[in-house]
């Protein structure tokens, strides 16, 4: 939702206050933003609501919705982020040759097309 601007920072902010240490918590949270973004936007037109109310809903609502649906998976979400880290920390100890050197080249190579 590049194209909301402040908007979707503003919901993007209030939705990661739910995701306290949790990577993943933060990319659902995201996912979700900007998926509802847009939908709750087209809603307010269709609906005829006036451009301020609908800042507000679009913001604030969309932003404060996701928080509430991410919170209880965070906890879940926190342990699976920490198993992540901790298994990309072990295997660059130099245990397995060469593994961290793919991990580092599957990141960069995700980064360029996008998957995160």
């Amino acid at each position: 939702a590049p194209h909301h601007g402040s908007t979707a920072v503003l919901a993007a902010s209030i939705a990661s206050v739910s995701c306290h240490e949790s990577i993943l918590g933060g990319l659902l949270a995201g996912l979700l933003v900007g998926f509802l973004l847009s939908r709750v936007l087209y809603l307010c037109v269709c609906w005829g609501i006036p451009a301020t109310m609908s800042n507000l809903m679009v913001g604030g609502g969309v932003g404060s919705c996701v928080a509430l649906l991410t919170a209880p998976l965070t906890p879940y979400l926190r342990q699976a982020s920490q198993f992540i880290r901790l298994w990309i920390q072990l295997s660059m100890g130099g245990h397995i040759p060469g593994l961290g050197f793919l991990i580092g080249c599957f990141f960069c190579y995700g980064s360029k097309i996008g998957l995160y």
